[in-house]
């Protein structure tokens, strides 16, 4: 017997510190693979990202298997993943699933350390990506761009597109100070910003390069965000962007907002008006349009489109909860990133499909669960309380060999 208690005891206990480290090594891993495959320039549908997300998949399920569920929290849970995978059988659009699985896989985690993994992971497969690229083995969509009206030439480094090589930057920055935000120096911060006109210069995609100075600003000035900016931040993004494509065309504000967002306005138009909108999605680009046709650059309407109003709105409500729940811990770090990614979402469809580029869901879904304490030990506290009893020994003694140990 030790400490009072018998050797299954003591097995029972490690057991449990076992459990507890190896979900959070479970949903690093689960994470990783996803940063890896997106770093790597990997497209759904292509052999290098299916490989990933089957990888990724296993450890999700080990990450659930492990995790200590309330019940309340796996119903949740379970009616999120269901509908989901609804969806996902409906539009062949597998991305509110992942988008669930990121979120669902956040439970008990810690963040801090998770990101010390997925940071490196997700920065040193870019980098692996553009050296790919110089070294002629990576694709090269090298071509030229109208902008400015002049023509330009535009490339993206071994990734699917200029937008992805644009936000993947933004992500990437937003990764490296949320993980060593403290360590970083100005000068490091200035590297960015040169960083970001580059990529700019070599993309011209405005998002990312707007979404990247945006978050540096905020970053900035984070303590200075009002907690009402970031409750309302994502309800408003998705009202301005179901709404606005839904005004009369030939109104000066529809107008002016569609130029804004580059004749995006327009494109939304053609999908909430339409066949488009159904309870659980629709597969839009085999079934109804060829994908040259129209494209969705909002990931509010592609959302909705993809997922359903159903899938939708039960995703909106669990994933403002979380966001909610994360806003009352006041880190305004995260919410100047939230904030950006969320606008950014406007014209860019980077939040809720494959990209798995949405850094808030992690942040919206530990905070919907909370972290789970350990729970205490009564039977050791009586046993220590037993060795060392408070009228034989020193105050600092007895302080100290009260206080309960974490199990």
């Amino acid at each position: 017997m030790i400490n009072g208690m018998t050797a299954s005891e003591n097995n029972s206990r490690a057991g449990y510190l076992d459990r507890d480290t190896l979900s959070q090594t479970a949903g690093t891993l689960f994470m990783a693979c996803l940063f890896a495959a997106k770093g790597l320039g990997s497209s759904d549908g292509e052999p290098v990202f299916k490989l990933f997300l089957v990888v990724s998949f296993l450890f999700w399920i080990a990450k659930l298997v492990l995790t200590r569920w309330e019940i309340k929290e796996a119903i949740i849970s379970l009616v999120l993943v269901l509908f989901s995978a609804v969806s996902y059988r409906m539009s062949g659009e597998k991305g509110i699933l992942i988008c669930s699985m990121m979120f669902t896989g956040m439970k008990d985690m810690d963040l801090k350390k998770a990101f010390r993994v997925w940071t490196p992971v997700f920065g040193v497969s870019c980098v692996i990506t553009v050296v790919l690229f110089f070294l002629g083995i990576a694709p090269d969509w090298t071509s030229p761009r109208y902008k400015f009206g002049m023509e330009l030439t535009i490339t993206n480094l071994g990734f699917p597109n200029h937008s992805v090589l644009s936000i993947s930057y933004m992500v990437l920055v937003f990764m490296i100070i949320y993980t060593y935000g403290e360590k970083l120096k100005k000068w490091m911060y200035a590297c960015m910003v040169l960083g970001c006109f580059a990529v700019f210069g070599i993309t011209l995609s405005i998002t990312g390069f707007a979404g990247t100075l945006l978050g540096l600003f905020l970053i900035a000035f984070r303590n200075r965000i009002p907690d009402a900016a970031t409750a309302a931040a994502f309800p408003l993004c998705a009202a301005l962007s179901i709404l606005m494509p839904l005004l009369p065309p030939e109104s000066a504000v529809f107008k002016a907002f569609d130029k804004l967002f580059n004749g995006r306005l327009f494109l939304s138009r053609a999908f909430l008006t339409s066949e488009f909108i159904t309870p659980f999605g629709i597969r839009i680009y085999e079934d109804k349009i060829q994908m040259d046709d129209f494209y969705l650059d909002s990931s509010y309407v592609s959302a909705l489109a993809f997922c359903g109003v159903v899938t939708a709105l039960i995703f909106a409500v669990i994933y403002e909860v979380g966001i909610l729940r994360m806003n009352a811990d006041k880190d305004a770090l995260v919410s100047a990133i939230l904030i950006t990614l969320l606008i950014c979402g406007l014209s860019e469809p980077f939040l809720f499909n494959t990209s798995c580029k949405n850094l808030s869901l992690l942040f919206a879904g530990a905070a919907f669960y909370g972290k789970r304490p350990v729970p205490e030990d009564p039977d050791r506290i009586e046993s220590e309380e037993e060795v060392f009893p408070e009228d034989t020994v020193g105050e600092a003694g007895a302080s100290a060999c009260s206080t309960p140990g974490r199990i």
